[in-house]
């Protein structure tokens, strides 16, 4: 408890309030990726003994790419306002580059860091598959190359698109997960 608290006066409050002076998405990634995981984990079991650790990677990157999707929208309000956020700091396609690049290595290390499963193949071809989909309907439509905020319907189907592959990302993290463990 005392660690979400902690996250959130870092990302809103003064002196660090990195969510305008930048790097807020690593925060976000720490904090709804980790440890809300790591709470829940704990809730649940009693103890973090047996937490697979490296499962929170593939999560910390689902979430840090969430925190770059949502300021997209906000890219000329942010850079109106000198509001640090990664988009303004990197650029509008550096940042839909990079979205797509985090959203693959989850998809990629979530089939290394699940703990115990017997037939990897065929889970994760089943549970992961749709999220890689998405991702190369994204590139092949050309949202990704169009997708500045100027350009206000392209900037949306990346938004939802990637974002889509993003909660099926968490289902097939939650997924592989729940057969690695039962």
């Amino acid at each position: 408890m005392i660690g979400a608290v902690g996250l959130g006066w870092a990302y809103s409050l003064p002196p660090l309030r990195l969510s305008c002076r930048g790097h807020g998405e690593i925060l976000q990634g720490v904090g709804c990726g980790v440890l809300l995981t790591l709470t829940g984990f704990y809730t649940q079991v009693g103890s973090l003994e047996s937490f697979p650790w490296m499962a929170g990677v593939p999560l910390f990157l689902i979430f840090y790419a969430g925190n770059i999707i949502t300021a997209l929208h906000d890219y000329p309000a942010d850079l109106a306002g000198n509001k640090r956020t990664y988009p303004v700091r990197l650029g509008q396609r550096r940042s839909r580059k990079h979205i797509l690049a985090l959203l693959f290595c989850a998809y990629i290390l979530i089939s290394w860091v699940t703990p115990n499963l017997t037939n990897p193949v065929s889970l994760f071809a089943l549970a992961q598959a749709p999220s890689l989909l998405i991702l190369l309907i994204v590139k092949s439509k050309g949202w990704f190359e169009r997708g500045d905020i100027e350009n206000t319907d392209e900037c949306r189907k990346f938004v939802l698109w990637t974002t889509l592959s993003q909660v099926w990302l968490l289902l097939a993290w939650i997924t592989s997960l729940f057969w690695g463990i039962t």
